[in-house]
């Protein structure tokens, strides 16, 4: 009778181990990949910030210059993100100003984009341009084209 009782207490530690074992391995893997998802949230805030820094240059060009829009190809020495418009660098790291459109009377269209890590930012940016006054109306987040 007391073979029997080592016997299921030692097979109900394994049982116990068995499980803890499963639980703290469980636990490790939701804690690896709750970091990276920080992470990713991080360069998500950070390209959208540097994406919105490119829309203040842009207004300060167009507020020194109203006839200022982006080059039409990229400068491959700054390794920009994207085909055409302006790069800009920003401490280590690059926003472009891709396009300023006419929407309508007084009313602009600038497009921005940043890269952040694997973060990518594409803003679209509804402005009221009257001379030197400058408002924004909008502005969106779009799918990269």
């Amino acid at each position: 009778m007391n073979f029997k009782s080592g016997y299921i207490a030692l097979v109900s530690v394994i049982i116990l181990s068995s499980i803890l074992l499963l639980v703290t391995l469980e636990m490790a893997n939701i804690s690896y990949i709750a970091r990276f998802n920080t992470l990713r949230t991080e360069e998500k805030e950070q390209s959208a910030s540097l994406a919105r820094s490119c829309l203040q240059i842009a207004l300060v060009r167009l507020a020194e210059n109203p006839d200022y829009r982006p080059a039409s190809t990229s400068d491959s020495s700054l390794g920009g993100p994207g085909p055409s418009g302006d790069n800009l660098k920003i401490d280590q790291d690059i926003c472009q100003i891709i396009s300023i459109d006419t929407s309508g009377p007084e009313e602009l269209l600038v497009k921005t984009t940043a890269t952040k890590g694997k973060s990518i930012s594409n803003l679209l940016t509804s402005v009221h341009f009257t001379g030197s006054d400058i408002s924004v109306n909008s502005i969106k987040e779009i799918l990269d084209d």
